[in-house]
């Protein structure tokens, strides 16, 4: 708890840095931006007050509700070393009747709809959302199925919520904050973004069958069991079919994701391979010059200078001609002026091609270059072809995966 004394001292912080906040952040006027400078100033603060028993991120919200007088439901968020605030009206987050648990009037923890689709239009950026649901669909299957070896009938009843959980925890590591808003927003942004997560957690599957995982074979295969008999009872199982009723079993899905998923890490690979030779490649470049640039380059100011030095040499040997000839003193004085002059560019020159010399590149950095070359054209042209197979199985692969898709979000119907 902040002694008077305390809360004085952050509130004129907090004030006289008025410049640091950027309110109505985004052109809203809920929401308030406290800049990385004005944050770490607070965050000092507090780490030179605060009970060792409780987190420091913790105790910084705590004071950012204090100073700037927030409500219970506004949120409070760390992001990029950035302060976020969003203030909810009181009567934002709805009370859910005991009545009410478990049906859609608690779908988003009873926030409303429009508060969480502000939220992610303004907040839940695409730098963010890039590798977002990726990561979802890697934990759900390295814990359900690499861990746990989930059932086909646990899977039916709880994958839903087992996403969402997940989500929810993700959420709160990205944004340091456990508050309930993210319950909600974690269903929000599932319902949203639902057949994307599917699809990463489908790309996944198919990458497990390729490489021959008797555990992800048989959990699809039950997709094929047409009906099955469960305590006494038929139920029809989700079946893998496409639009126009094709069905994928897994043995004739195998080969084409075998196709795609060995595809596809070659061209991770290789675009790796790529980028790591073009790294060792700059190291080798000369003033922005490739080393055969560089080396041409030299090459023909060399022979630019050795022309020149030729040319007056010619010049000289022609001056000195004509001073042994000459009987005029005045004449030969001027000539000997020429002469010298001549003599001082001819110097210059050669001291010039003696100074382009020392720039000279060895035969074993333009031979390093031309072999890295060489790989880099080569690993550019096995990209080439990968991409070629993707693109000539792709239809074949997206049509199969949205098959698979669908069955992973349906259910066994009952029969009798």
């Amino acid at each position: 708890m902040l002694t008077n004394e305390q809360l004085d001292y952050i509130m004129d912080v907090v004030n006289s840095n008025d410049n640091l906040i950027e309110h109505d952040y985004k052109g809203k006027e809920n929401q308030v931006l406290i800049s990385k400078e004005l944050a770490d100033k607070i965050i000092t603060f507090t780490k030179s007050i605060k009970d060792e028993k409780v987190d420091l991120k913790e105790s910084v919200k705590l004071i950012i509700r204090k100073v700037f007088n927030l409500c219970s439901t506004d949120l409070v968020l760390f992001k990029k070393g950035n302060i976020f605030i969003k203030l909810f009206a009181e009567d934002t987050k709805k009370v859910i009747d005991e009545k009410d648990k478990g049906t859609i009037a608690q779908r988003y923890n009873g926030i409303d709809e429009e508060d969480l689709e502000s939220f992610h239009d303004e907040f839940f950026e695409n730098e963010a959302h890039k590798n977002f649901f990726p990561a979802i669909a890697q934990e759900f299957i390295e814990i359900y199925f690499n861990q746990q070896g989930i059932t086909n009938s646990v899977y039916e009843k709880n994958v839903f919520g087992y996403i969402q959980n997940i989500t929810f925890e993700h959420l709160v590591s990205m944004y340091d904050n456990s508050d309930g808003f993210f319950t909600g927003f974690a269903g929000y942004i599932f319902r949203i973004h639902f057949n994307e997560v599917f699809e990463y957690i489908a790309d996944i599957m198919l990458e497990k069958i390729s490489i021959g995982s008797s555990s992800m074979i048989k959990f699809l295969e039950y997709y094929s069991a047409g009906v099955i008999v469960t305590d006494g009872h038929k139920y029809q199982v989700p079946t893998i079919k496409t639009e126009d009723g094709l069905r994928w079993s897994v043995v004739s899905m195998l080969s084409i994701a075998k196709i795609y998923s060995k595809t596809t890490k070659s061209i991770i690979t290789l675009e790796k391979k790529i980028t790591e030779g073009k790294t060792v490649i700059s190291e080798l470049y000369i003033d922005a010059l490739s080393p055969i640039e560089y080396q041409a380059n030299f090459i023909k100011s060399r022979g630019e200078i050795e022309n020149e030095i030729e040319v007056i040499k010619r010049e000289l040997d022609k001056h000195l001609d004509v001073l042994a000839l000459e009987k005029d003193v005045e004449k030969k004085k001027i000539l000997k002026k020429d002469i010298e002059n001549i003599k001082n560019e001819l110097s210059n020159l050669r001291e010039e091609k003696q100074e382009l010399s020392t720039k000279v590149i060895g035969a074993g950095i333009i031979k390093q270059y031309t072999e890295l070359q060489k790989d880099i054209d080569l690993l550019k042209r096995q990209l080439q072809r990968a991409k070629q197979i993707i693109v000539q199985n792709k239809e074949s692969y997206l049509s199969m995966r949205d098959s698979l898709v669908k069955a992973l979000i349906s259910k066994r119907e009952k029969l009798t």
